[in-house]
Parts: structure tokens; C-alpha cells; sequence
């Protein structure tokens, strides 16, 4: 973690993002479930002086995602993070963006319930322009997707043994 943690500090400084007095976290987060675009990604938290402040990813190969994440930040900048730097090391591949900070659709929509169709326009208009690209799926990925799935709802607290 502190050769990681390291090579970020570096990044940040040499990209002016941070000052040299600033204190960096490198915090590692739970990803979805993993997917065939990024089955090997690790995820982290980055907080500056104790704010979140950048998400990073790191993968084989993060080209699909880098590209999913420029395709709609145009039309939907409020929802997708910009990509702060995008670096190769060491055979993996970096990925910092920016954090969102903003409440899930499921707290938004119970704040206001009225604008429940304007969110789900809007999710569909999202859906259609990352399926714009998409690849069919192989047998070998579909069962990590499902395997990962099935394993994450086993881990919910509230599954049972007998339900498992």
C-alpha cells in the first residue's frame, strides 16, 4: 500500500493537484461486481487532507471504461467523473477521476418523488449510450459476472444458510 500510496503522491504533485504539505489517504474500496471489462480492477478512495477528493482504478486494461466514461460525459457531466489522469505502471493500467459527491437515484427520487420520470428518461437515455458500444459476452465471462453476483448476495446479512 505504500509503494501505491507513493506512486499517487508523485502523480498528484507532479500534476500540481496537491501541495507538497498536503496529506494523501489511499483508501481501498468494495467494486460492483466485477464485469468482463474489468474483471481484475482494484478501487480506491483518495482523500487530500482528509476530504474525498479523487476515485482511483487500477486494471490490466481500463481502455473500455476510459471510453465508456468519455462517450457520455458530454451529455451527462453531472453524473459521470471527469478522468483526472490516466497512466500505464508496471503492466497495470491507473485511472483517477474526479469524486461526485450527491445522493443515490433511490434517496433522490424519495426527496422528490415528482421528478421520478425525469430521472428515469433520463437513465434510459444513459442505458442507450453505453450499449452503444458494447461486445457480446463470452461463456467464460457471463459466469464470473454471475458467480461474483450470486457470491455478493450470499454476503448479505440478511441471507440465511438455508436460503444460500
Amino acid at each position: 500500500m505504500n509503494v501505491l500510496k507513493s506512486l499517487i503522491l508523485e502523480k498528484l504533485l507532479s500534476r500540481k493537484l496537491i501541495n507538497s504539505e498536503d496529506v494523501i489517504s489511499v483508501i481501498p474500496i468494495e467494486s460492483s461486481f466485477l464485469r468482463k471489462d474489468f474483471r481484475d480492477m482494484e478501487k480506491f478512495r483518495i482523500e487530500v487532507n482528509g476530504h474525498r477528493k479523487y476515485i482511483l482504478r487500477i486494471a490490466t486494461d481500463l481502455s473500455l471504461l476510459t471510453g465508456k466514461v468519455e462517450m457520455v460525459s458530454g451529455k451527462f457531466k453531472s453524473l459521470v467523473p471527469e478522468i483526472i489522469l490516466r497512466f500505464g505502471e508496471n503492466g497495470k493500467d491507473y485511472l483517477l477521476e474526479e469524486f461526485i459527491k450527491g445522493d443515490t437515484l433511490e434517496s433522490l427520487l424519495q426527496i422528490s418523488p415528482e421528478k421520478e420520470k425525469e430521472f428515469v428518461e433520463k437513465a434510459i437515455q444513459l442505458h442507450e449510450i453505453l450499449n452503444e458500444k458494447i461486445e457480446d459476452s463470452d461463456f467464460e465471462s457471463a459466469c464470473l459476472e454471475i458467480n461474483n453476483l450470486i457470491k455478493r448476495i450470499i454476503d448479505l446479512d440478511f441471507i440465511t444458510d438455508v436460503d444460500s
